[in-house]
């Protein structure tokens, strides 16, 4: 199952390493957000939500006290 940010980045052809870029963070940093291997800082979490037009909110990555990332359910 993909991400929501994995599927923003296919659905709008936007390359990682220029959201990493626009965050101040490496490529691969950004990679592991974006698999949702690691969660993101709250800071992070609204610049991303702000880049994707609201594609991928907030409460995309945490739902009460557990971080689950932004799959899909």
């Amino acid at each position: 199952m993909r991400t929501r940010l994995q599927k923003y980045h296919l659905m709008n052809r936007v390359p990682q390493a220029s959201i990493a870029d626009e965050l101040g963070l490496s490529t691969p940093t950004y990679s592991r957000i974006v698999t949702g291997k690691v969660s993101p800082r709250i800071d992070l979490v609204e610049q991303i939500e702000r880049i994707t037009g609201g594609y991928v909110k907030a409460q995309h990555w945490y739902k009460g006290d557990a971080a689950v990332g932004v799959r899909d359910e």
